[in-house]
């Protein structure tokens, strides 16, 4: 405080308040004027009382009640002060709580001043605090500093700090407790804020209840894990509006996740999780139980940075986002980097729906070995896939085989779409895009690039369901290809037309009869027949469910075209093909 403006505060104040008749004219001694006697002037102005006036409030020193001194109680020297002034003032000592205390008035506490709160204590702050980023409290066992936000002007922003944290990046330090403090502190719907500096913890932190939870951007302010197993960042069932945002999460030994979500409507913004040592299971895993609708939101906002990637000299790859039960999921802006699966949806005890992964870039996963997949989607429904970047590999990879890799795995999909994005195999790709296990249904795949498959874009296989539009192949021989045993059910082609739809070789057709559908707006479709036999006969028989509104072009040369002749209707023609 600065002591001789506080006492130009007290001399007006006095002279206010002599002619009101609510201060006393002994408020001010003559001998203090020119001095910096704490016992002068650290006193409330009250009839009878010497003090000082300050930021709008009377201040209350709690010293006047012979409270600091560590030896004794000081419940009692708080529950007056509390009752009498409209601030309480707590300077330099050590303070001992030892029943649950209210505090319902503002209260200042300096540098040097610590609440000790013995063990089974609450003390519950109702109104505003002023205090540095130095510590203020020191709670033993279980007792605990709560602030209440039923009341106006409460605290809305709560520091570790306050508990000790000191965020030096000390491995040998732990600023778990004073973390958690903070967070169990906080009033719902509250921020819990993280400085500039690296914050070591190693036990996890554990949210359970509607917070914020912040740093001052993901470069500044820094989480650093250094436990063996568990979670770093747990948040809790039913817990919802979680807000985890601004700051990074390293690991530098293990942990099983970095950030568990098990609660609903919980969203992660401007995040930067980039382990020095690799999850065992994922970076973020979000789990619902599938009983609630789960909106998972992890949003980079601006420039592109690392969100759930992994040190490529971390050893085992994981995951980088986890999702097996969801509803209505986003996943927006992201960057994953150099997992085994980057973004892993649906699971096989539980339907996904709903989930939707948009603007993000899946980068770089070669480390990771052959069966790497930057998306797989699994028992999931009504997904969206749009607007994203992939890029499996680089022309300065190894020459380790990676044919195998994927951008996007599907596995018992339907209703999805997938949609304007940039597939780049650079090469090393076989496909882009293939399923497994059960046929996916309903699949529309529209607006994408692929670049350099060694295939083609899109592997099908036996009886699935897909819809083609405005697709492009760039130095990739072809869209979709087909698997040896092939019965693809339905090709939709919409409103433009579309070449090179399928490739057939001659031993498909040969003594096999295959059947095929097309949906034509106005389009053409064109299938393409084997030329490894031009002097073959095939017998193609061609059905349409509305009449003359398609035509049939060049039955005899090696491929044929299916054209719509009207604008405003759709045709669908199911062909057989056989090779005599």
């Amino acid at each position: 405080m600065q002591r001789r403006k506080l006492l130009n505060n007290i001399i007006t104040g006095g002279i206010a308040g002599v002619a009101a008749g609510t201060m006393s004219t002994k408020a001010v001694s003559a001998e203090c004027i020119d001095t910096v006697d704490a016992s002068c002037i650290d006193y409330p102005v009250r009839p009878g009382e010497t003090g000082v006036i300050a930021s709008n409030y009377i201040y209350g020193d709690v010293r006047r009640y012979g409270a600091g001194s560590g030896l004794k109680s000081d419940w009692e020297a708080f529950r007056d002060a509390n009752a009498s002034w409209d601030s309480i003032l707590v300077e330099a000592g050590q303070y001992v709580i030892d029943r649950n205390l209210d505090i319902r008035t503002h209260m200042e506490i300096g540098s040097g001043a610590i609440l000790n709160i013995t063990a089974g204590v609450t003390v519950t702050i109702y109104k505003s605090l002023d205090a540095g980023l130095y510590q203020i409290f020191d709670c033993q066992a279980d007792g605990k500093v709560v602030f209440d936000n039923r009341q106006p002007n409460y605290v809305p922003v709560v520091y570790a700090e306050w508990w000790g944290a000191i965020g030096d990046g000390d491995v040998e330090g732990d600023d778990s407790k004073a973390i958690q403090a903070a967070i169990n502190a906080a009033p719902i719907g509250g921020v819990v804020e993280l400085q500039e500096g690296t914050y070591v913890f190693s036990a996890s932190l554990t949210i359970d209840k509607n917070l914020t939870f912040r740093g001052k951007n993901r470069n500044a302010s820094a989480l650093l894990w250094t436990a063996h197993g568990s979670n770093t960042i747990i948040v809790e069932d039913d817990v919802t509006d979680v807000f985890l945002m601004d700051f990074s999460l390293d690991n530098v030994r293990s942990a099983n996740n970095g950030i568990y979500l098990k609660g609903v409507h919980n969203y992660l913004y401007r995040l930067k999780i980039f382990p020095t040592v690799a999850y065992t299971n994922a970076a973020v895993l979000s789990r619902t139980g599938g009983q609630h609708g789960s909106q998972v939101l992890a949003h980079i906002m601006r420039d592109r940075y690392l969100l759930a990637s992994r040190n490529p000299g971390s050893g085992s790859h994981g995951i980088g986002w986890e999702i097996p039960w969801a509803v209505n999921a986003t996943v927006d802006q992201c960057w994953f980097e150099n997992f085994e699966t980057g973004l892993y949806i649906g699971s096989s005890e539980q339907e996904c729906a709903g989930v939707s992964v948009l603007n993000s870039y899946f980068n770089a996963f070669t480390t990771a070995g052959l069966s790497a997949n930057a998306i797989h989607i699994k028992n999931s429904a009504n997904f969206t896939i749009r607007d994203s970047f992939f890029e499996m590999a680089t022309d300065d990879d190894s020459d380790a085989d990676l044919t195998k890799q994927l951008c996007i795995k599907l596995a018992n999909c339907k209703s999805g779409i997938i949609e304007g994005n940039y597939l780049a195999g650079n090469g090393k790709l076989d496909y882009a895009i293939k399923s497994f296990g059960k046929p996916v249904e309903n699949i529309i795949l529209q607006g994408n690039v692929f670049w350099r498959c060694i295939k083609a874009g899109v592997e099908l296989v036996d009886g699935e369901s897909w819809e083609f539009g405005h697709n492009t192949a760039l130095n990739t021989p072809e869209v979709v290809s087909k698997s040896d045993l092939w019965s693809v059910a339905q090709y939709n082609i919409n409103h433009q037309p579309m070449t090179n739809v399928l490739s057939l070789s001659a031993s498909d057709v040969k003594g096999t009869n295959l059947c095929g559908q097309v949906q034509l707006y106005n389009g053409i479709a064109q299938v393409n027949l084997p030329n490894t036999e031009p002097d073959a006969n095939y017998l193609i028989l061609l059905t349409g469910n509305r009449d003359e509104i398609f035509r049939f072009e060049n039955p005899t040369n090696s491929g044929f075209l299916i054209r719509s002749t009207n604008a405003y209707s759709d045709a669908t023609v199911n062909w057989l093909i056989l090779r005599s």
